[in-house]
Parts: C-alpha cells; sequence; structure tokens
C-alpha cells in the first residue's frame, strides 16, 4: 500500500492544480459611478409619474375636466377664450393613458371628438376600444374615423388605413368575427372600407375569422 502524499504547510494535500487568478473587480471609483446611474435612472422614472400624477390632479379639480355632454355646451366652450382647445384634450387623453386610467382617458378623447379637427379623437377612441373589446363602440369610432377623410369617399379603390386594419382585425382576434359583422348589422350600413376589411379577414384568414 503506497504511503498518502506529503502535506503542505497549510495542512492541505498538495496537486498539481492549475492556479487561477482571482477576477478583476471593478475599482471603487468606477463601481460608485454605476450605482450613480442606475439612481439617477429611477430619479427620473419617479419624477416623470410624479409630474404625471400631479397633472392629472389639477385637471381633475378644474371645471372644464368633464366633457360637454351637447353640441350647445361645446359651442359655449368654444366661446370662451380660457375653453380648452382639441389639442389639450387630446394631450390629457394620453396622460390618462400613461396611468392607466382608462375611463379620463375615455372622457377627454370624447370631448376632444365633438370639436373641429377631430379624427385624432376618434383615431384614439378606435384604438382605445378596440383594446378592450367594446365591439360597438371601436365600429362607431372607425365609421366617424373614415368620414373625417373625403379621399375614402371620393375614391372606392383606396385601402383603408393601418390603423383602421390593425383595430377591425384585433376585435376579430378578440371576439370572432361573427360576433363583429353581427354589431356592425345593429349599427346600420358600414363604410364600404370597412365591409372590404370584413371579407378580407375571410380571404386572408385572420385569427377569429372562422368564429
Amino acid at each position: 500500500r503506497s504511503p498518502p502524499p506529503p502535506l503542505s504547510p497549510s495542512g492541505s494535500q498538495t496537486q498539481d492544480l492549475e492556479v487561477r487568478p482571482s477576477a478583476p473587480r471593478l475599482p471603487p471609483s468606477r463601481r460608485r459611478i454605476k450605482k450613480r446611474a442606475c439612481n439617477q435612472w429611477l430619479d427620473h422614472l419617479f419624477r416623470a409619474i410624479y409630474h404625471d400624477l400631479r397633472a392629472h390632479h389639477l385637471w381633475m379639480s378644474e371645471g372644464d375636466w368633464e366633457d360637454p355632454e351637447s353640441s350647445e355646451e361645446l359651442a359655449s366652450k368654444e366661446s370662451n377664450p380660457n375653453s380648452v382647445p382639441v389639442s389639450e384634450w387630446i394631450r390629457r387623453a394620453k396622460l390618462a393613458q400613461r396611468l392607466q386610467l382608462l375611463q379620463d382617458s375615455e372622457r377627454a378623447l370624447r370631448a376632444a371628438a365633438m370639436g373641429p379637427g377631430s379624427a385624432r379623437a376618434w383615431l384614439g377612441l378606435m384604438d382605445l376600444y378596440s383594446t378592450q373589446a367594446c365591439v360597438r363602440e371601436c365600429l362607431v369610432s372607425a365609421q366617424e374615423f373614415l368620414e373625417c377623410f373625403g379621399i375614402y369617399d371620393n375614391d372606392p379603390t383606396q385601402f383603408a388605413p393601418i390603423q383602421v386594419r390593425k383595430a377591425i382585425f384585433r376585435l376579430v382576434a378578440e371576439v370572432g368575427l361573427r360576433k363583429v359583422r353581427q354589431a356592425q348589422e345593429s349599427l346600420g350600413m358600414p363604410h364600404p372600407l370597412l365591409s372590404e376589411l370584413f371579407y378580407l379577414a375571410v380571404r386572408i384568414q385572420t385569427w377569429g375569422s372562422e368564429d
């Protein structure tokens, strides 16, 4: 029986092991810079959220945050020099969406849709309703959005805008083509481009087109 190998002065057995140097560590100055950059990024994030919440609180406390219920109320607000312009309603709607306050975003967009140049408002409502699977509301918004542009009435060869196609196909994927068409039939005659989108969903077999 062979004797055990000799021990090193530290008490461990000597073996032919490769001594690997430890991984280099960043100097303390560089570590502090990296940590400070992370804190700065978080500071910007919380500051942005704080400003959004503060702006939303100020707007909710104003009397003109409530969207007008009729065209007469809208006309009276337009005659007031301190009335809220359409662009401001659009910005408030985007702010509410960032804060995940979809009901407030809808109210702001509906107020903007009653003013002049309402195509952006109807576009925002269409996108909002499609993500929430509100079929009738999305179809009405898509119809109003298309009617804002006369080119889609005068030139039948025009294709539906990509925003409308995405919204309609999203609805079809969520609830099925049958429910979407039933909702459109209850609303009346659809815009020609919307009818073309229903046939297109069947031809290209989008998700939900067989339901």
